[in-house]
């Protein structure tokens, strides 16, 4: 039996993101692709609602699909409410992120 996993990001680059969910589904794990748009800083703003029904699909999809695992890539765009909601009432659920651009200041 295989893995299942939701895999959040913008997909704009392929040799990040889809490259990623081709080495998942090498290592038998099944990846459910969810697309979140990127946003500036200025349109989160005036995208704020379209923002909340991102947030409240990612929620349905964990709820319908009970996955194992879910990959953040760069998913700026997701709510720590929602998040929260995950961690909460989807215990078996792992939360992982990663983003390519993090920087240590020193």
């Amino acid at each position: 039996m295989s893995k299942k996993g939701i895999r959040v990001g913008n997909f704009n680059w392929y040799f990040y993101e889809e490259a990623l969910a081709e080495g998942f589904a090498k290592l038998d794990v099944e990846i459910i692709k969810f697309k979140v748009p990127s946003y500036s800083i200025k349109q989160k703003i005036f995208k704020i609602k379209q923002l909340i029904v991102y947030n409240e699909r990612l929620i349905k999809l964990v709820e319908e699909t009970s996955p194992e695992f879910i990959f953040f890539y760069r998913s700026n765009e997701i709510a720590s409410s929602t998040l929260k909601i995950i961690k909460k009432n989807y215990k078996g659920t792992k939360i992982i992120f990663f983003h390519n651009d993090y920087i240590i200041n020193k």
